[in-house]
């Protein structure tokens, strides 16, 4: 589809200017973002063991809980695209970083397992959706030489928070036991969509 006259003086005055400040830092804000979507996607899977000791559940019994991410990122990530398109890709990241966010305070205090699935699908519709208006976001306000660049390191930062993330969360569990690691995650994330909102 042809840009529309409007958006192609925005690309094209974007494209004769240097790379601002400003924009260096968007880029930034939103490795951050996909860092801590990277974070919190393998979070659940990494206190597992623990939770299931907790509650005294089988392991079989505790699947759906850990599914419950991957559905809910497969529908966000169908759909984050459209509602980004139709509703503005910042306030759409904003969105789905605030409900993931309260999604994974919320699962420190869960008890059940039909809770903890319900949350994780909310959260999994959040990271879903995240990655895709976070990338658009960027390329939006990227010169065209920067775009191919900009989506390249993006697209490491939900790997590079699943990475960060075993290392941080086996840090911290011992300390914090499986609920403060829960709240501690969660509180970054809203820490993130505050910046995002403020950007």
């Amino acid at each position: 589809m042809a840009a529309t006259p409007d958006r192609a003086s925005f690309s094209a005055i974007l494209d004769r200017r240097p790379l601002a400040p400003a924009q260096l830092g968007l880029v930034a804000l939103l490795l951050l973002v996909l860092v801590i979507d990277g974070i919190d996607i393998q979070l659940l899977a990494l206190v597992a063991p623990v939770i299931i000791e907790d509650w005294q559940v089988a392991r079989a019994d505790f699947g759906p809980a850990l599914a419950g991410a991957l559905i809910g990122m497969s529908v966000g990530s169908l759909v984050g695209g459209t509602l980004g398109d139709r509703f503005g890709r910042r306030r759409l990241l904003v969105v789905s970083v605030t409900g993931f966010g309260l999604a994974t305070v919320l699962a420190g205090l869960t008890d059940s397992v039909a809770g903890m699935t319900a949350l994780r699908l909310i959260s999994g519709f959040g990271f879903g959706a995240a990655a895709p208006n976070a990338v658009a976001l960027a390329n939006e306000w990227l010169p065209a030489r920067a775009r191919a660049k900009a989506t390249s390191l993006l697209s490491i930062g939900t790997p590079a928070g699943g990475m960060i993330g075993a290392s941080l969360v086996l840090a911290v569990l011992p300390l914090w036991g499986w609920r403060g690691t829960f709240f501690a995650c969660g509180v970054l994330t809203l820490a993130v969509a505050l910046a995002t909102l403020l950007k």
